[in-house]
């Protein structure tokens, strides 16, 4: 696999440095390389706008004066460009060995100060996670923007209207984490990057085994941008788990504010917070739905018998089918809610609803088909059968954490 590296100022060989991406990437990096105290370097911007402009107290120079530096150290500085630059960057002759992508510096020249809202944490690891994209196009690869990963059939609350169907287990389990790292072992090796690993739920931290064991297998692998999870905070979080997720040195977790049902949510924040975990809390502004306070509602898993048209258009619409790719029990899946309703039986098992990332798959169709099954299953136009047990058409909505009468599908 080819692949790009971080930069290692010990290893510049005082080189000139260019910062290619004079943009607010481009800022943070600079701001990494002056706090490890190195303050000769330039900018490059295809951007005419930058003409004759300082950044960061900088000269920013044009793509054509780049051959003025034929030995230079080139660091791409854009998350959203990064696979334009690359590809510029070869057609100037420069050899891989001379480009980097510069996480170590991204992340040294954040603020100090962490704070906590959405827009914080994600843009402390939009830049990690647009790694991925960049090395997809490297190697040929398909490029997943999100994964997400069940970790646990369990949950400590009980929601009305839940998504993944927690409150219908009535004999939830914890997801084996060998067939799990298998899956994705096979996924990987099928030529797929990642932006986003996302360990879910139920609510992970029943699970924080899984947790350790997956981060611990798959931190170091630079075919997955970051790490994520979400959590509903009523569970503690182990020191040894922070530990293992501060080693990543790219997770961050979401924490589902739910008022005073989220009872570890300071302390938990503070735990991760003191192994440098980015944390997102969840405040009213953050939740999708306009007045803060309800969930889509989709309804009772049962085939609702609509029209072709009326379904088609439902997933044409549905964000989940196009964001919620799923892996449940070393099947693949667009979608948590279908993933679920297959798990528990509510939805027929079938074609087009998964795919089996298993060894005995792999040894009977080879890892090329494994790759083009993945392929047709994650960018199929037409609507996934599960989508007929699905009533989000129907455009009800539900209490945001609503709690049924039983606390939860698993004893306290």
């Amino acid at each position: 696999m080819r692949t790009i590296y971080d930069f290692d100022l010990h290893k510049c060989n005082g080189e000139q440095i260019i910062l290619y991406g004079a943009g607010s990437d481009g800022y943070v990096v600079a701001g990494g390389l002056v706090r490890s105290g190195v303050e000769d370097f330039l900018f490059c911007d295809r951007s005419p706008s930058y003409k004759e402009k300082l950044v960061f107290g900088k000269k920013v120079i044009s793509p054509g004066e780049l051959c003025r530096y034929p030995t230079a150290n080139i660091l791409i500085t854009s998350s959203k460009y990064n696979s334009e630059i690359y590809r510029d960057l070869k057609r100037m002759g420069y050899d891989d060995e001379k480009i980097f992508f510069p996480t170590s510096l991204w992340l040294q020249g954040q603020n100090e100060k962490r704070g906590t809202s959405f827009q914080d944490v994600l843009k402390r690891y939009s830049y990690v996670s647009s790694r991925a994209r960049l090395l997809a196009e490297m190697n040929q690869g398909q490029y997943l923007p999100i994964l997400y990963i069940m970790v646990t059939e369990k949950c400590s609350l009980r929601c009305s209207a839940c998504f993944n169907l927690m409150p219908l287990y009535h004999n939830p389990q914890n997801i084996s984490l060998s067939v799990s790292i298998a899956a994705i072992k096979y996924l990987l090796d099928a030529g797929y990057y990642i932006s986003t690993v996302c360990l879910s739920g139920g609510e992970p931290f029943l699970n924080q085994e899984f947790m350790k064991g997956f981060l611990k297998e798959y931190k170091k692998d630079q075919r997955i941008g970051c790490f994520q999870t979400i959590t509903n905070a009523t569970v503690p979080i182990r020191e040894e788990t922070a530990q293992i997720m501060g080693d990543t040195g790219r997770m961050y977790a979401i924490f589902s504010n739910y008022d005073v049902l989220s009872k570890n949510l300071s302390q938990n924040v503070e735990m991760l917070q003191k192994y440098d975990v980015g944390t997102a809390v969840e405040q009213e502004e953050d939740i999708t739905m306009k007045n803060g306070t309800l969930w889509i509602d989709y309804g009772e898993v049962k085939h609702y018998h609509y029209p072709m048209e009326t379904v088609q258009k439902m997933f044409d619409s549905c964000v989940n089918a196009k964001g919620c790719t799923t892996l449940l029990n070393g099947k693949l899946y667009i979608c948590g809610h279908i993933a679920n309703g297959v798990n528990l039986g509510l939805i027929p098992d079938g074609p087009r609803l998964y795919v089996e990332l298993s060894e005995n798959t792999v040894r009977q169709n080879g890892i090329k088909n494994i790759r083009e099954s993945c392929h047709a299953l994650l960018n199929d136009t037409l609507y996934s059968p599960g989508c007929e047990y699905c009533n989000r058409c129907a455009g009800n909505l539900a209490q945001r954490a609503r709690q049924l009468k039983v606390a939860g599908n698993i004893s306290s």
